[in-house]
């Protein structure tokens, strides 16, 4: 008869995965670096090792961590945080501070039930332990002030430009993908009132089938 892992040790087994797949990423801003809009000398956040092959190696971090410049990295132990999401989605647009800087605009995030503050950082994972979310730092203005918060970045907006990636490590010669943005803000809008500025009926209701627990759309800024 074959051995059977109990319920606890399955755990044991995906936290250890998980583990490995973490690091503690430092990172040193040099003084030339602060004109850019860069806020602090130096950010430290957990990096999520996506590809480790002969050639090639990612590790995925947030912005707010590594603002600019390159980084070191070390191992990093993770810290066992369990929660449930009650917030499956949640718009975010970081207002523009007073030096021009990056910022986070037309984001999904997920958000949790419980705030375990800005200094928790990593990974969501369903009970298989599959990756469905970089718990990722974000950082904005508020009164001129800075204020750092977590929340997480759906697997879904990164995994294509890591599996676009990968194509680099059997063909290292090939140029990086292109990053392709959009020149313009948006900012939800309800439907009800998009119906007021012309929007179809047709519209309207095919939105509402898409998403009809929020009933918006976006405007263009």
């Amino acid at each position: 008869t074959g051995l059977r892992c109990t319920g606890s040790e399955m755990m044991q087994q995906l936290e250890e995965r998980l583990r490995c797949s973490l690091v503690l990423v430092d990172v040193d801003i040099p003084l030339v670096a602060l004109t850019d809009g860069v806020h602090a000398r130096s950010f430290a956040g957990n990096g999520l090792v996506v590809h480790h092959g002969a050639r090639l190696g990612l590790v995925l971090v947030d912005r707010n961590t590594v603002a600019v410049g390159p980084c070191l990295t070390k191992f990093l132990r993770i810290m066992q945080r369990k929660s449930v999401v009650t917030t499956a989605t949640s718009a975010i647009t970081i207002p523009a501070a007073d030096v021009p800087r990056f910022r986070a605009v037309h984001e999904e995030v997920v958000k949790l039930d419980q705030d375990f503050g800005a200094t928790f950082s990593g990974v969501l994972t369903d009970a298989e332990g599959r990756v469905r979310a970089l718990w990722g730092s974000y950082a904005e203005q508020v009164d001129k002030e800075e204020r750092e918060w977590c929340a997480g970045l759906p697997t879904a907006c990164f995994q294509p430009w890591v599996q676009r990636l990968l194509v680099l490590e059997e063909q290292p010669d090939l140029p990086p993908p292109r990053v392709w943005t959009l020149d313009a803000e948006l900012e939800p809008l309800l439907l009800s009132k998009a119906a007021q500025f012309g929007l179809p009926a047709s519209w309207v209701s095919r939105l509402d089938r898409r998403d009809p627990e929020r009933r918006q759309k976006e405007l263009w800024g």
